[in-house]
Parts: C-alpha cells; sequence; structure tokens
C-alpha cells in the first residue's frame, strides 16, 4: 500500500532538497554574496518551484482522502498553512529592509540592483502579499527582497480552485470558480494543469503494484530525474520556446516538460523506495528534522542573505570565511526560527475553523 513512511519519507526529502537549491541558488545570483558560489544550481530555481507545485497537488489529494474532507477543513487547514509562514516572511521580509537601508550607504560597493529601491517598501506590497494577490494577472507587488514570494499566489489560487471544485455544490462551484478565474488571471491559470499533475500521481499509485518489476520501475524514475537535470535549463531557456505576451510565463514549455517529467518520477520512485528503504529509516530522525523547515526556508532566506551581505564584515565575497558566513548564517537563523512558526500553524487552524465555519457538503 502506497504513503508507507518510506515515501513519505522521501517526499520529505525532495521538499528540503527543491527548497536548499532555491536557497543556495539564491546565494549565487550576485558575485557579492558567494562569489558565485554554487553558481550552477542557479539554472534550477525555477525547476525548484515547479516540483513544489506537482508535489503540493500530490500532499493535498493525499490530505483530502484522508482528514480534510469538508470545506472547513480543507480551508482551515490550508490558509494555516500559508499564513503560519507567510505572516512571520513578511515581518522579516520588512525589518531586513529597514535594518538594511540604514547601512546600505556605507556598507561596500555593491551592484545597483542589489538592493531594492524605495519605491517598492510600499503597504501595498505587503497587503498584496498578505492577500496573495501580488502576482495576478501581470502584477509585480512583491515585498522588497524577497522574489520568491511570486509563487505564493499561484499556490494560493490553486488551493481556491481545487476546494471549489471538490468541495462546493451547483451554482456556488461555478461562480466560485470563474470569479477565481478571473481574479487570478490567464498567468496563474496556465500552469494549474502542472499542480494537477500531482493529484493525479496520487491516483495513479493506487493502481500500481510495486512489487512486480521494481528494478525497471526504480530506474525509470531516477531516468526521469537525470533528464530533468540535463534537459530541463535547456528547454526553459530556448528562446525558440519561449512564449511572449499573452500574460502567461513564457518558460511555460519547460514548466511542463520538468513538472510532466517529475511526475512521471513520483509514479514510479515507490519502487526506488523500497530499494532504500533501510537507508531511509537511517536518516528519519534527521530527515523530519530538516524537512520541517522547508517552507520557512523557501519563505525567509531571500530578505536574510541580502541583509547579511550589506553587513558582512567581510570584504572578500570568494572567500570561505564569507561564505560560511551568509550561507551558515541565514540556515541558523531559519532553523531557530522554524519550529515556533509550524507551532502556528495549529493556532491558526483553529482560529479559522471557529471563524469561517460555514455550511457545505462533498
Amino acid at each position: 500500500m502506497l504513503r508507507k513512511k518510506e515515501y513519505s519519507l522521501y517526499l520529505d526529502v525532495v521538499r528540503f532538497a527543491a527548497a536548499m537549491t532555491v536557497f543556495l541558488g539564491h546565494t549565487s545570483t550576485y558575485k557579492i554574496m558567494t562569489g558565485g558560489f554554487l553558481w550552477q544550481l542557479a539554472d534550477y530555481l525555477q525547476t525548484s518551484v515547479i516540483v513544489f507545485f506537482v508535489l503540493s497537488g500530490h500532499v493535498i489529494a493525499f490530505v483530502t482522502s484522508n482528514k480534510e474532507n469538508t470545506w472547513n477543513d480543507y480551508s482551515s487547514a490550508r490558509l494555516a498553512r500559508l499564513y503560519s509562514i507567510v505572516i512571520p516572511a513578511v515581518v522579516i521580509t520588512y525589518l531586513c529592509y529597514m535594518v538594511g537601508n540604514y547601512f546600505v550607504p556605507e556598507a561596500h560597493v555593491i551592484p545597483h540592483d542589489f538592493w531594492s529601491g524605495d519605491e517598492k517598501n510600499s503597504p501595498i506590497n505587503y497587503i498584496a502579499t498578505l492577500l496573495f494577490v501580488q502576482s495576478i494577472w501581470d502584477f509585480d507587488l512583491l515585498p522588497p527582497n524577497n522574489g520568491p514570494f511570486w509563487s505564493l499566489s499561484f499556490e494560493f489560487f490553486y488551493y481556491v480552485l481545487f476546494g471549489a471544485a471538490v468541495f462546493l455544490k451547483g451554482k456556488y462551484r461555478i461562480i466560485t470558480l470563474i470569479l477565481t478565474g478571473l481574479i487570478c488571471g490567464p498567468n496563474i491559470l496556465s500552469i494549474f494543469p502542472i499542480w494537477l499533475m500531482g493529484y493525479y500521481v496520487f491516483k495513479i499509485q493506487k493502481n500500481i503494484d510495486y512489487s512486480k518489476y521494481k528494478l525497471l520501475k526504480a530506474c525509470i524514475s531516477l531516468l526521469c530525474i537525470v533528464i530533468i537535470i540535463k534537459f530541463g535549463p535547456l528547454i526553459r531557456n530556448n528562446e525558440n520556446l519561449l512564449i511572449q505576451g499573452m500574460y502567461i510565463r513564457p518558460t511555460v514549455v519547460g514548466d511542463y516538460f520538468e513538472g510532466l517529467m517529475f511526475a512521471l518520477h513520483l509514479i514510479f520512485v515507490p519502487a526506488l523506495c523500497q530499494q532504500l528503504q533501510n537507508t531511509i529509516y537511517f536518516f528519519e530522525k534527521p530527515i523530519r528534522l530538516l524537512a520541517a523547515t522547508t517552507f520557512s526556508l523557501y519563505l525567509f532566506h531571500y530578505p536574510i542573505i541580502r541583509l547579511l551581505t550589506i553587513v558582512s564584515p567581510f570584504n572578500a565575497p570568494e572567500s570561505w570565511v564569507q561564505r560560511v558566513y551568509i550561507i551558515g548564517c541565514t540556515f541558523i537563523i531559519i532553523f531557530l526560527l522554524s519550529p515556533w512558526c509550524e507551532d502556528k500553524k495549529y493556532s491558526f487552524k483553529k482560529f479559522f475553523l471557529k471563524k469561517f465555519r460555514v455550511k457545505t457538503c462533498r
């Protein structure tokens, strides 16, 4: 039966690896940070977000099949999951920006586009982010120095679209779906099927017997990852495959390629997990511990690494002491903050269950 512990742990590994790819990839985007250390990961920043989308749809398929089987439970859990990290992330973003602004004039020479200008530090940006409308249509209302917030608009509206389709009935379902689509716009809608791939992977896995042809299935899962690593950036950055205008992501072709390959990987990877079961179980505790930081790591890291760069006592970005300082301090800060944020998830869920209880049926 699927959802064995080793598969759950493997998904935790993938989530954390994707978040670390984004984190480490961003530390290389400006040479002033770490001298371009691990610059190769920059090609997989968008890939990691696509992985998150597929995983999100996959997890939602599981929770709605087990515990979140009413509109109240589903919506409360989703909002709690988002706001338990988004609110602290907005606060961290604002504080890092204000502290950084104080030190920018005295900082060593920095690229002109490294630190966001005052025009972006507007209440509108923070309000839009808290309402998850910062990236709808062609909006660019991200808070300063925290680009990863763009994907939260996508995630939020995918939750709404899926929840409306599954839990609402009749005219309420139709009206909610239409209004949600009109509000979020074609940019977000264009890759909603990628999120749904994760959902359908869960359904497909139920019909697969992983006790047969285990080695073949394991090899297919590995091959999919190799294909993503080898060809993902090539397809994503191919000028002939970029789509301009139309209010959709120009890299949508690459998004679908990577989403499909990762979905195929998930379909067959339980066979690989069976082969690696003992190893996965051996590292269970550190896997669970690190996986719990994934969402915090994704949303907290960018303003922190930018601030640490501004206030760095070292003037040698290519030195190992600077790299350890930027990467190590950022991770430690997030590692310490993450448990507090995770605990608040349950308080948020209780709040939303009380305040937004509605009578609906599945």
